[in-house]
C-alpha cells in the first residue's frame, strides 16, 4: 500500500488507509506532510482544532466557510451529530464536553466537511467501546464520493485492512525501583454537578492498599470527574471522599502536567532523582522533542516514583503503542505492589487486562461493580 497520488482514483475502491507503527515512527509528521489548502487535517487533540463555542456551530463553521446553503447545513450538521451520537449535545458548549466527547465531535466535523482529503490524528483515541466499533464504519462514510481518508494508529487492532506502517525501534526505559507506602481512598454518597447537569449522583468507591481499579464505560459517563473528586481535584456538591497518603491525578493529556524543560529538569523540580535515573538516555532531551510514548510514560513515572498513597490515571495508554502499553501496565503494578491505591480510567482492553485487579462502570452518573470478564468483553467491542 502507498500514499503515493492520494485522493486519485485508487482510495475510492480502497477505502480508509491507516498509518499504522509505533510512537516515534513519524506518523503524525506524514500526516502533516500530506496536509494541504484542499485537505481538513484533525489533529491529535481536538481542543487544537476547535473555534466555535457551541457543537452545532462547530460543526456548521466549515460549511458556511465554504457557502454551502443553510438547509444543508442543518442536514448535514445533525445527521453527522446522530452518527457519533452527540444529537443531544448540539447546542451545548464544546468546552463542557468529555475528552471522548470532544473525540466524537472532531469526527463529526469531518463526517459533514465537503473537503477532497480528511487526515485524521488517532481517531481511536478516548472514544468508548460503542463509538469504536463504529468508528471503521464512519471513516468508510468519510470515505464515499471518492474522498481519501488516512487516520493514524499506534494500536494494530484498529489498523484498517489497507495499512502503511511505520517502523521504529522500541524504546528501552529503566523503570524506577519501588518504595513502599500506604494508600487509600473512599468516597461516599458524593455528586457532583456541573451548571444543571448531575454527573455524578450518590456514588460510593472504596480502593485499598494494593488494589489497581479500572473504571471503564461510555464517553461522558463522570468517569474523569469521578477521577479528579479521588484526588482532590473536584469538591463533591454532597458526600466525602476521604484518603490516607498523597493524592495524584494524571490527566488525559500530561503533557499539561510538565513543568521543567527536561526530564532532569523535572526530577530537580519534584525531588525525584529516581525520575532522571529511569530515563537517563533522554534525560537532556526537550521534553516536547520526545515521542508521545515517552512523554506519557515520563509524566506517570514522575508521580509513581514520588511515593504517593493514591494516584489516579485517566487514559494513561490511549495513544500508546503495544510496547508502550506493556511498559505502562508493568509501572501500575509496580506501584500497586509498593501499597499505592490505583484508579485507571480506561477503555483500552490490553491495559485493562495487564492491569486491573478490580472494575467499575460509569453509566448515568453512577458507579457499578462489573466482574472481570464483563468488562474486558465490554471494552473489547
Amino acid at each position: 500500500m502507498s500514499l503515493t497520488g492520494l485522493g486519485s482514483r485508487g482510495p475510492c475502491e480502497e477505502g480508509p488507509i491507516a498509518v499504522f507503527g509505533p510512537n516515534g515512527s513519524g506518523k503524525t509528521a506524514l500526516l502533516r506532510q500530506m496536509a494541504s489548502r484542499r485537505a481538513l487535517l484533525v489533529p491529535e487533540n481536538p481542543d487544537d482544532f476547535f473555534v466555535r463555542f457551541t457543537v452545532a456551530d462547530e460543526v456548521a463553521y466549515m460549511l458556511e466557510e465554504e457557502g454551502v446553503a443553510p438547509q444543508e447545513i442543518r442536514a448535514r450538521v445533525f445527521g453527522a451529530l446522530r452518527t457519533v451520537g452527540l444529537s443531544d449535545r448540539a447546542w451545548d458548549p464544546v468546552h463542557s464536553l468529555s475528552g471522548g466527547q470532544k473525540r466524537r465531535l472532531a469526527l463529526a466535523v469531518a463526517l459533514a466537511a465537503g473537503t477532497p482529503r480528511v487526515l485524521l490524528d488517532m481517531p481511536y483515541m478516548d472514544l468508548d467501546p460503542e463509538i469504536r466499533g463504529q468508528l471503521r464504519g464512519i471513516l468508510g462514510a468519510m470515505a464515499e464520493g471518492c474522498r481519501a481518508v488516512v487516520y493514524t494508529t499506534p494500536k494494530r487492532r484498529y489498523a484498517a485492512r489497507n495499512a502503511v506502517t511505520l517502523r521504529a525501534s522500541p524504546d528501552q526505559v529503566e523503570l524506577p525501583e519501588p518504595g513502599t507506602v500506604e494508600g487509600e481512598v473512599k468516597a461516599r454518597d458524593i455528586a457532583v454537578t456541573y451548571g444543571s447537569r448531575n454527573v455524578l449522583v450518590g456514588v460510593d468507591l472504596e480502593v485499598g492498599s494494593g488494589e489497581v481499579v479500572c473504571v471503564v464505560g461510555p464517553n461522558g459517563s463522570g468517569k474523569t470527574t469521578l477521577g479528579k473528586a479521588l484526588a482532590g481535584l473536584v469538591k463533591p456538591r454532597r458526600g466525602t471522599v476521604v484518603s490516607r497518603g498523597p493524592r495524584a491525578y494524571v490527566p488525559q493529556t500530561p503533557d499539561l502536567a510538565f513543568i521543567g524543560a527536561t526530564i532532569r529538569e523535572e526530577a530537580k523540580v519534584l525531588g525525584v532523582p529516581r525520575l532522571a535515573q529511569a530515563f537517563e538516555r533522554y534525560a537532556d532531551t526537550p521534553i516536547y522533542a520526545l515521542n508521545r510514548g515517552l512523554r506519557r510514560l515520563a509524566a506517570v513515572t514522575a508521580i509513581m516514583a514520588s511515593g504517593l498513597g493514591v494516584v489516579v490515571l485517566d487514559e494513561p495508554t490511549n495513544d500508546l503503542d503495544d510496547h508502550y502499553t506493556s511498559l505502562m501496565a508493568g509501572l501500575i503494578r509496580e506501584a500497586a505492589g509498593r501499597g499505592t491505591a490505583m484508579v485507571v480510567i480506561t477503555h483500552d482492553p490490553d491495559l485493562a487486562a495487564g492491569a486491573c485487579s478490580r472494575f467499575v462502570r460509569a453509566e448515568g452518573g453512577t458507579l457499578t461493580d462489573v466482574a472481570a470478564s464483563d468488562a474486558l468483553r465490554y471494552l473489547s467491542l
